[in-house]
């Protein structure tokens, strides 16, 4: 199932309306609409807009951002986080990583999305900063 088809089918639960419903407000045929709910299909922009003119400005959102989520390519799904400007962090990078050779700062980059999917990961940069960490803060 995909991203778009889960977020529809949970859209329509939150909005009160039935597939039926959906296509009556959409003139979107009751085959093409059974596919988007069933994941078979994403629906072309037109008719997502279509779609979308049906649902309160949340349902919108999470529709949106689960539509752009499954059109990423799978090779870049680690790089590219989607997440609607309410939910962006404010936090600024720390001034020390614009000092640091590009390479590093990949690496940097990289661990930190390593950790966050794999505790293993993280209690080894835990661990590592545990023992070189305190004494290099000191100084």
């Amino acid at each position: 199932m995909s991203q778009f088809s889960s977020q529809l089918t949970t859209s329509s639960e939150e909005a009160g309306l039935t597939q039926t419903a959906i296509r009556e407000k959409t003139e979107i045929s009751q085959g093409t609409l059974s596919r988007y709910f069933s994941g078979d299909y994403l629906p072309p922009l037109d008719q997502l807009e279509k779609l979308l003119s049906v649902f309160p400005a949340q349902q919108q959102r999470a529709l949106v951002l689960a539509f752009l989520e499954d059109n990423v390519p799978g090779k870049f799904r680690g790089q590219v986080v989607i997440s609607h400007a309410g939910t962006r962090s404010k936090e600024e990078p720390p001034v020390y990583r614009s000092r640091m050779p590009r390479e590093l700062r990949e690496a940097y980059d990289g661990l930190g999305r390593k950790a966050l999917e794999h505790t293993e990961v993280a209690d080894s940069l835990i661990a590592t900063w545990r023992i070189i960490g305190p004494r290099d803060e000191k100084k």
